[in-house]
């Protein structure tokens, strides 16, 4: 895939890996990977599910932690890292079973469907499959792992997390070193607000204070190159809608 190998365990997944292979999997996502991350960056992955992003952005950066906190899915990254234990590359990852979050105290996360689905999140708590996990904030990972002037990455995928997390990143968010690439999941957040009279003012009050804290001094895009400015994102948020599903920071 793009020049890069690595071996996994399909198990479930093996469709999944199938699109990966032949580049059908969020090409896009690997495009940008190549275009902000190089030997010289730190990778932050958090989200990292079964490693599909992690195994490819440690062959690319000068290390990659990776941070699951859905237990059947850290279990199948820890699997399918260890199969690349040969690899050059394998030393420059660590990966953690553990969430990241403002307060760096445990939170519950929930399932769509079954442990493991790439879906569980802090939206989801009342799912019948719930589990706690422990969390550290961003600024503690970024503080331990990176030098005061090193390159760094940080890739957020956590279903809905974001929107309780971003309002508390503003001094990050503003750090000329550090690239985001986050996705926005709107339709989680609507789904977690479910359709009574208050959920359009629900879905507003939880995305201004976003909108409020993103550095509009730096370029902010969307993934497919399309910038986003405050005054859009206001009057889209206006009629009830997030017209992003991904924000890219740099």
């Amino acid at each position: 895939m793009r020049g890069k190998s690595f071996h996994v365990s399909p198990g479930r997944f093996d469709g999944f890996w199938a699109r990966v292979a032949d580049g059908r999997w969020e090409p896009e996502s690997f495009e940008l990977f190549d275009r902000f991350v190089d030997e010289q960056t730190t990778v932050i992955d958090f989200g990292a599910w079964i490693g599909p992003t992690v195994l490819y952005l440690a062959q690319i950066s000068a290390k990659t932690l990776a941070f699951e906190a859905d237990p059947e899915a850290h279990a199948l990254l820890a699997q399918n890292l260890s199969l690349n234990a040969g690899k050059t590359w394998h030393d420059r990852i660590e990966a953690h079973h553990c969430g990241i979050h403002h307060s760096g105290q445990p939170i519950t996360l929930g399932a769509h469907k079954q442990a493991g689905d790439s879906m569980s999140s802090v939206l989801m708590q009342g799912s019948d499959t719930t589990w706690q996990v422990p969390t550290r904030t961003l600024q503690d990972v970024i503080g331990a792992a990176c030098g005061p002037d090193e390159k760094v990455f940080v890739k957020m995928d956590i279903e809905g997390g974001e929107f309780e997390m971003l309002p508390h990143l503003g001094p990050l968010l503003n750090d000329p070193r550090i690239t985001f690439y986050i996705s926005m999941h709107p339709g989680i957040l609507r789904q977690s607000l479910g359709e009574g009279p208050g959920s359009d003012q629900g879905f507003r009050d939880i995305i201004a204070p976003i909108i409020d804290v993103l550095p509009f001094s730096r370029r902010i895009e969307r993934l497919d190159g399309h910038a986003l400015n405050e005054a859009w994102l206001r009057k889209a948020l206006g009629r009830g809608r997030l017209p992003t599903h991904d924000v890219i920071i740099f």
